[in-house]
C-alpha cells in the first residue's frame, strides 16, 4: 500500500483539508507523512511583471522585492507552523518542506520519491476559478507519474468507499487500492460499475470480477451495477449511499479530446464534494 505520502499545502482551507486527509490516511496506514508547500517564484521573478513595471514607469518594483520575497518566506514559516500544529493535535508525526519554484515542476519533482500525492481541489485564490478544479491540481494530476488523492475544501471521515470499475486494465488496480483502503480505515466497499458502452451483463461480469479481486486483498465489497451517463450515474450514486472517498482510474485524454468528448473522472472530481483517489 502507501507508505510515502506527500501532502501539499499553501495553508488555504482546501490545503488543510488535504493535510487532514494525509494525516489520516498516514496514521492509518503507518505511513511516512510529508508536507510541502512551494513558494512560487513566479510572483517574484515573473518576466512579465517586470515587463509591466518597465512599461508603467514602476521603477519601485525591483526595490520591493526583497521585501516581497520576504512576506512569501514569512508565509512558508506560517504554513510550516500550522502544519506542525496540524500533526501535533492529530498525534501523526510529519516533516514538513518549504522548497521556492513553479509550483507544477516542484510537486512533481518532490513526488518522484513518494507513493501517494495528495492535492487540495483548489488552493488559496480558489474564488477566483469557477467550479472546476483547480489549474494546478489539474496539471499534476495529468503528468504525475504516482496516484493522486484529490480533496475538497472540507474534511470528512472516510466510512463509505465507492470503487468505479470499467473493465479496463486499470481496474484491478481500482479495486485491490479500494480494498486495502477499506480494510485500513474499517470502512465499508462498494464496487460500481455502469453500463454505458457494454450490456448490463457484461458490466455484472466486470463487477464480479472486481469483486472478486477485492477479495482477494482482503474486503467483501457490494456491487452495483449502474444504468446511464457514467458521469451522471456515478455522482448520483455518491450522493445516494453518502460516499466519502471515490477511487477510480485517472484520466488519460488529452486537452483536445477533453475539450470534445468530456472526461468522466474530471467532471466526478469538479462536481461530487469528495476526495477522489485517481488511480495509475
Amino acid at each position: 500500500m502507501f507508505q510515502k505520502i506527500l501532502v501539499c499545502t499553501d495553508g488555504s482551507p482546501y490545503g488543510d483539508a488535504a493535510c487532514r486527509y494525509g494525516m489520516m490516511l498516514a496514521t492509518a496506514l503507518k505511513a511516512r507523512l510529508t508536507g510541502l508547500h512551494v513558494l512560487d517564484i513566479r510572483m517574484i521573478e515573473g518576466p512579465a511583471l517586470a515587463d509591466i513595471s518597465g512599461v508603467i514607469g514602476a521603477s519601485g518594483y525591483y526595490g520591493g522585492l526583497p521585501q516581497f520575497r520576504a512576506l512569501l518566506e514569512a508565509k512558508g514559516n506560517a504554513v510550516d507552523k500550522g502544519f506542525s500544529e496540524m500533526a501535533k493535535n492529530a498525534n501523526c508525526d510529519a516533516t514538513m518542506k518549504v522548497e521556492i519554484g513553479h509550483p507544477v515542476h516542484v510537486i512533481l519533482d518532490q513526488a518522484a520519491s513518494a507513493d501517494l500525492l495528495i492535492l487540495g481541489q483548489r488552493g488559496e485564490n480558489e474564488q477566483f476559478g469557477g467550479d472546476l478544479i483547480g489549474s494546478v491540481a489539474d496539471r499534476i494530476t495529468r503528468r504525475a507519474s504516482i496516484p493522486c488523492l484529490i480533496t475538497p475544501g472540507r474534511f470528512s471521515p472516510i466510512r463509505m468507499i465507492m470503487a468505479a470499475c470499467d473493465g479496463t486494465p486499470i481496474s484491478d488496480k481500482v479495486a485491490t487500492r479500494s480494498a486495502l483502503l477499506a480494510r485500513a480505515l474499517g470502512a465499508s466497499l462498494t464496487v460500481v460499475t455502469v453500463a454505458d458502452k457494454f450490456a448490463s451483463d457484461v458490466a455484472r461480469d466486470i463487477a464480479t470480477a472486481a469483486k472478486q479481486t477485492c477479495e482477494a486483498a482482503g474486503c467483501t465489497p457490494d456491487t452495483v451495477v449502474l444504468n446511464g451517463h457514467a458521469g451522471e450515474a456515478i455522482l448520483d450514486r455518491i450522493v445516494r449511499d453518502k460516499s466519502d472517498l471515490i477511487v477510480m482510474g485517472a484520466h488519460a485524454h488529452t486537452r483536445i479530446r477533453q475539450w470534445f468528448v468530456g472526461c468522466t473522472s474530471q467532471r466526478i472530481m469538479a462536481d461530487s464534494g469528495i476526495p477522489a483517489l485517481l488511480v495509475r
